[in-house]
């Protein structure tokens, strides 16, 4: 990483120094453990106002090139706010893991000021972490608390032979947080837990999370299963700030005391993004009579077939609803008339062969499950979908060539 990032400095002028860890010898930089061998055992605090900006929150880049929200000094002592034990039940014994990294919103909070706040403690590795070594760490250490989003949480799931294997061991213990999953993805995963926790399954909280707004999430899940949860002082609304009826899918907009004012040298994203004091998430919901919250899906994403809107997510999940499908991603193609089509790309699990009767099979199961315009006009078989480094689907890479 040092190296990539050296063979781009002259285009950062403003950059001062480059601390390396773990590699010395490389020309114009300093090294991490000499420096901390010299430091001065306490420093001073820089003086700082609560408004000046503390760091930059970098978008997993799910739509595209990654953007910055700019945090200020005041935002990450407003994230570790009493919510960790209200939603996640967090305590001082707990010890969590998480698949998104620090560098990330989501593992941000997860590794550092969620357990920080209430006296916990965090499972950090270096690597990547996919499937196989999620389930090694959870063996090996034992967390209480695991952290993935939806695309991680049903890999995890799909694979019925490590959850048999680590049943037994894990079961009384872990609680598992995901997030950006519709509703047909957090039952999948319900029903999966069961399997790991004698009498019932372990416990599934879902919600959503925007770098944007790192600690504003609305809790939406808790096993066994129950697919949304409460979420106060929010709102769906249309595009032109129009309040949605009860059952009618709009914008989530939320506003808070750790919403980034802006995106750092992204004006236009910036005033589509932050209207005044609240902040358009991208993300669109249902709100019913009770006031419980349903994801819909990304507005980004969303699809008009045949005249009506459809979530990719949707579709997502009822596709893998289906015994051989492990994950799926749907994004809209034209048709030969330019009309707006789904098109499916689906991971099989493993002992499932791709094949024009299987795909017409999904297809149909789709149909059945979800309404004929909801059933993908093609499907292509994939042996794994690109992903971001948190786990998201990156939809814009799945279009056919």
């Amino acid at each position: 990483m040092a190296g990539r990032l050296l063979a781009v400095r002259h285009r950062c002028p403003a950059l001062r120094a480059v601390v390396v860890v773990g590699s010395r010898g490389l020309p114009d930089t300093h090294d991490f453990d000499e420096l901390r061998a010299t430091a001065k055992p306490t420093c001073e605090a820089a003086r700082t106002l609560a408004e000046d900006i503390c760091y930059c929150g970098y978008t997993s880049g799910s739509t595209g090139t990654p953007k910055a929200a700019v945090h200020s000094h005041a935002h990450f002592p407003g994230g570790r706010r009493p919510r960790r034990r209200r939603v996640f039940g967090l305590e001082a014994d707990d010890l969590v893991f998480s698949a998104s990294k620090m560098f990330f919103a989501f593992g941000l909070g997860n590794s550092l000021y969620f357990p920080a706040r209430v006296g916990g403690a965090s499972v950090l590795v270096p690597e990547r972490i996919d499937a196989e070594r999620a389930f090694e760490v959870i063996a090996g250490e034992r967390p209480t608390v695991f952290f993935a989003g939806a695309d991680a949480l049903r890999a995890h799931a799909g694979d019925r032979g490590r959850r048999a294997s680590l049943g037994p061991l894990v079961a009384p213990l872990l609680r598992v947080v995901g997030r950006s999953a519709a509703a047909g993805h957090l039952r999948r995963v319900g029903r999966a837990l069961r399997g790991w926790r004698p009498g019932g399954g372990g416990r599934l909280h879902g919600g959503r999370s925007t770098t944007s707004s790192p600690t504003r999430r609305a809790p939406r899940a808790a096993a066994p299963p129950v697919v949304s949860c409460r979420a106060s002082r929010r709102g769906c609304w249309t595009m032109r700030a129009r309040r949605v009826g009860d059952g009618d899918v709009g914008h989530l907009l939320i506003k808070g005391p750790t919403t980034s004012p802006y995106y750092w040298n992204r004006l236009e994203r910036t005033r589509a993004t932050m209207q005044g004091p609240w902040l358009s998430t991208g993300d669109m919901f249902a709100r019913d009579a009770e006031g419980f919250f349903s994801f819909a899906g990304r507005s980004d994403d969303m699809l008009k077939v045949a005249g009506m809107w459809v979530s990719p997510a949707e579709i997502e999940a009822a596709l893998v609803e289906h015994p051989g499908v492990l994950e799926a991603g749907v994004i809209g193609v034209p048709d030969g008339d330019g009309l707006t089509r789904p098109h499916a790309v689906v991971v099989l699990k493993a002992g499932w062969i791709a094949s024009p009767d299987l795909a017409a099979t999904l297809t149909e199961f789709v149909r059945r499950r979800a309404g004929g315009h909801r059933a993908p006009a093609t499907l292509a078989f994939a042996d794994d979908l690109p992903k971001t480094p948190t786990g998201k689907v990156q939809r814009f890479r799945l279009r056919p060539t």
